[in-house]
């Protein structure tokens, strides 16, 4: 899925900037021009058991949660704007935009297509969503811009963000996971995400949601639960939320023929 992943972005996108891959196996891209792309193999554990309320954590030792130690292991101080984007994203559009859009202090985050705040459907009745942790106090909120602009909660799968504010958000993520541990919560990264946007103590804006495709939607038979004005103008395609075997079969296709034909 990553190899996938790189060759949008330089052949689909047009990107030809830096890329920075967080691994934790041994992946080869021999057939990806490696001008500009940057492969950070995370083996070391050590070095996160020794960040002041981690040394119990061995969920985070793996890259699927790795972004959250991302600012200890590559200096991001030569670039003044971040995207990252999760390795089951393919993007097919030049991505300038973007980036021009970053122009605050704001994290820019996406919104998912599914999963209310508060899921109505659940039982016992009024469950909160899998986007925030069961005991976040979410009525303290309602009336935050990031609750009211969408009835959907974040993916923290794409988000932009200026480098020099990096540090804010990764010291009060990590501090919000640490509080999740201490008391018996599901260690998730998209909890505490969601949770410091909506409570604000990092400001948070919201990407277009135009811009971003849920194409395995119709495969595990789910609708967009967006306000959509336009389906024509997506730049990335996040494959999710499925298994890891349907997510490469569907980004193969969409790889090859820019679309899925759904049966």
């Amino acid at each position: 899925m990553t190899r996938l992943c790189i060759l949008s972005l330089r052949e689909k996108a047009g990107y030809t900037g830096d890329i920075v891959i967080f691994t934790d196996g041994v992946h080869f891209f021999d057939d990806i021009p490696q001008t500009n792309l940057n492969i950070v193999h995370i083996n070391g554990v050590e070095k996160i058991r020794q960040i002041p309320g981690f040394a119990n954590c061995p969920e985070y030792l793996c890259a699927q949660k790795f972004r959250v130690f991302m600012t200890d292991h590559y200096n991001f101080k030569a670039y003044e704007k971040l995207i990252y984007i999760d390795y089951d994203v393919l993007v097919s559009r030049n991505i300038s935009t973007v980036f021009d859009y970053i122009s605050t202090s704001s994290v820019y985050f996406t919104y998912a297509a599914q999963a209310h705040w508060i899921d109505k459907y659940q039982k016992p009745y009024g469950q909160q969503s899998p986007y925030i942790s069961s005991n976040f106090k979410l009525d303290t909120c309602i009336n935050s811009n990031i609750f009211t602009n969408s009835t959907t909660g974040i993916c923290s799968g794409i988000f932009g963000i200026k480098t020099d504010q990096m540090g804010a958000l990764f010291s009060s993520w990590r501090k919000r996971i640490i509080q999740n541990v201490a008391q018996g919560i599901y260690i998730n990264d998209q909890f505490p995400f969601n949770e410091l946007l909506l409570e604000a103590d990092v400001h948070g804006e919201p990407f277009p949601d135009e811009w971003i495709d849920y194409p395995l939607l119709p495969i595990i038979k789910l609708d967009d639960l967006r306000n959509l004005e336009s389906t024509e103008k997506y730049i990335f395609h996040h494959f999710n939320p499925c298994k890891a075997e349907t997510k490469i079969h569907y980004m193969k296709i969409f790889s090859a023929f820019g679309h899925i034909i759904y049966n």
